[in-house]
């Protein structure tokens, strides 16, 4: 089945009143699909309010279905809007699709065979429930990491065997057909490898977690150049001495009054979902401590910064663990799975004796406390991606937006939820690791500072920059409400966003039209048109001017064009290097950035006929101050 299908259905799903999963939801129904727009319009059967949403949101939710065979629609659209039951009811209705509760959460599963009506809704039997919810533990535990690894040995024990029998009986049938498998498996290695989440190894933690198909651009030789050597030396372990850390052994019961009080944030801007522990692994945890065995080590930030709102710490490492000690302490689970005290199962913390609730209480963790200030950004940067070696690690800019809470950070949050982000990324960008926020901070960096003055040795300084920067200035939901400098920015990036779609259609962002997304091109575009005033934007979306530029830039890539630019680098131009190696390798160089800038600037003038200047708003902000 394919997402065809889905559209397919939808389509018959017009004019049908269409059950909620939910009781509480009011029926709806679908009055349009628009398939050139890619929208279908609904509204509610008890009012006249009339909706438009994307095929983006039913493709999310179809992709985790296709992937895993079950999927809750609130997690596979985080971060993409309200009214998720909408889309929620529509996929319910498919005569392939029934619901299921998992943890009191609403769930879809698909089904192979067709198995209810369509516009009608069918729950897993009870039988079929516990299978389920059985299945789905069993997935989670699944350690892909210890897979690939004993994947990985029984490839290299193979590849290592078959060298000596192709060497013994060459040209024999069977030998080809093991040298064929042998590289089947080997490229499912590959896919393995990109599935495993470690920045100690050689595929980028952002990538790997996304699991989206965009372009792995920024991991070459530039690597260290890009976000800093991983490598230590003795200078630097005496640099990092100089950092104010120290050690706190707060009891639970501490830990659960500080959160009470409101001295512990648990939702810091960099941490994106707390609460997705099974209730096996919560029960385990307490059962852990009822035992008196040690737990993992916690990491706490003590920030000065003025928009924590008073809050004293920030959770840095340690967020599952200490929402499931305030969960249980709270009554919210009753404990479940259990081993060594199997005789707790079924109770809550009320149900606990006296004595079992104060060693609870009492329990001593471990944990280190941060104090981050404005003084120490880049040795704090350097703790982080220290502090997170094992286990599910931050990406940078989970980090980024650890160092600088605040109103830049929160725009970034309201852009990536607005629909115009959501659908001008024909290739969705999963916001899980916040790579959604990256890519719009990569291209509000060089609307408000440029790309001539890049004087940053890293590029992750680059886009820290910006954020504090953006700071200083207020920001509210209410957009209107912000301060101009936001306002601006958001009119801009949408005003892009708009344009691109036009130009590009769906073949926007990527080397090729069947290609993969490229981070320097979303950042080179967007920021581009973004600082283009009304009329020359106008001017570029006019045929047969927009069919040129989409042509020529396909054109300047597929060739390593260097017809519209001179490197400032002599070394560049006696390697005749042009404008597809400046989007694909050493992509956080100043000399690379200027390259496909000014070439794709001076395509643009010549074919649109323009005299487009890129003028960032920052030196537009200082001359209405001067």
């Amino acid at each position: 089945m394919l997402f065809e299908d889905i559209l397919n259905y939808l389509e018959k799903l017009i004019g049908m009143e269409l059950q909620s999963i939910n009781d509480s939801n009011d029926p709806i129904k679908i009055i349009n699909v628009d398939r050139e727009k890619k929208r279908y319009t609904l509204d509610k059967t008890s009012s006249t309010n009339k909706r438009s949403r994307a095929f983006g949101e039913l493709e999310k939710i179809w992709k985790n279905l296709e992937q895993r065979g079950y999927v809750s629609v609130e997690e596979a659209l985080a971060g993409a809007g309200s009214s998720r039951h909408q889309p929620e009811t529509i996929l319910a209705n498919m005569p392939c699709i029934e619901h299921f509760k998992y943890e009191k959460k609403k769930h879809l599963y698909l089904r192979t065979n067709k198995t209810h009506p369509l516009a009608t809704l069918k729950e897993l039997t009870q039988t079929e429930n516990r299978e389920i919810k059985k299945r789905i533990d069993q997935y989670r535990d699944f350690d892909i990491s210890k897979f690939h690894d004993e994947h990985n040995k029984l490839v290299t024990l193979l590849s290592e065997n078959f060298l000596n029998i192709s060497i013994k009986y060459p040209g024999e049938t069977d030998v080809e057909a093991i040298e064929i498998a042998l590289t089947e498996m080997k490229e499912l290695e590959e896919k393995l490898a990109i599935s495993i989440v470690n920045i100690d190894t050689s595929i980028d933690d952002e990538h790997s977690m996304s699991g989206r198909n965009y372009e792995e651009d920024d991991i070459d030789e530039d690597d260290k150049e890009f976000f800093g050597s991983p490598d230590i030396s003795d200078e630097s372990s005496e640099y990092l001495k100089a950092t104010r850390i120290s050690q706190v052994f707060p009891t639970v019961s501490l830990l659960f009054d500080r959160i009470n009080h409101g001295e512990i944030d648990l939702q810091p801007e960099f941490q994106r979902k707390d609460r997705i522990w099974p209730l096996k692994d919560k029960s385990r945890l307490i059962e852990s401590i009822l035992l008196g065995l040690p737990i993992p080590v916690f990491y706490f930030a003590e920030n000065s910064s003025p928009y924590l709102d008073d809050l004293e710490w920030i959770v840095i490492d340690g967020l599952q663990r200490t929402t499931t000690l305030y969960d249980f302490m709270s009554g919210e689970f009753a404990l479940k799975y259990l081993d060594r005290r199997a005789d707790l199962n079924d109770s809550k913390f009320r149900d606990l004796s006296r004595k079992e609730q104060r060693r609870i209480r009492e329990y001593q963790i471990q944990g280190h406390l941060i104090q981050v200030s404005n003084e120490s950004d880049e040795m704090v940067r350097e703790l982080f991606q220290r502090i997170n070696t094992s286990g599910k690690n931050l990406s940078y800019q989970e980090i980024r937006s650890a160092l600088y809470p605040g109103p830049a950070n929160r725009f970034l949050k309201y852009l990536a939820e607005t629909s115009e982000f959501i659908n001008s990324t024909p290739l969705s960008i999963n916001p899980e690791r916040m790579l959604d926020l990256e890519f719009i901070l990569r291209a509000t960096s060089y609307i408000y500072f440029g790309y001539n003055q890049f004087t940053y040795k890293k590029y992750d300084d680059f886009l820290c920059h910006t954020l504090k920067e953006l700071n200083a200035f207020e920001f509210d939901k209410n957009i209107n409400s912000s301060h101009e400098v936001y306002q601006e920015i958001d009119k801009s990036l949408k005003s892009a966003f708009d344009t691109i779609k036009l130009i590009f259609g769906s073949d926007a962002y990527r080397k090729e039209p069947t290609g993969r997304m490229n981070k320097s091109l979303f950042e080179l575009l967007v920021s581009t048109f973004a600082l283009m005033n009304e009329e020359q934007r106008k001017v570029v979306i006019t045929e047969p001017i927009s069919s040129k530029i989409k042509k020529k830039l396909f054109e300047m890539i597929s060739e390593d064009s260097s017809d519209y630019a001179r490197w400032s680098s002599e070394a560049f131009t006696l390697q005749k290097r042009g404008f597809d190696y400046s989007i694909s390798n050493s992509t956080g160089k100043y000399v690379t950035i200027k390259y496909r800038f000014d070439s794709f600037i001076n395509m643009l003038n010549e074919i649109a006929g323009l005299d487009f200047k890129f003028k960032p708003l920052r030196i537009k902000y200082n001359d209405k101050q001067s």
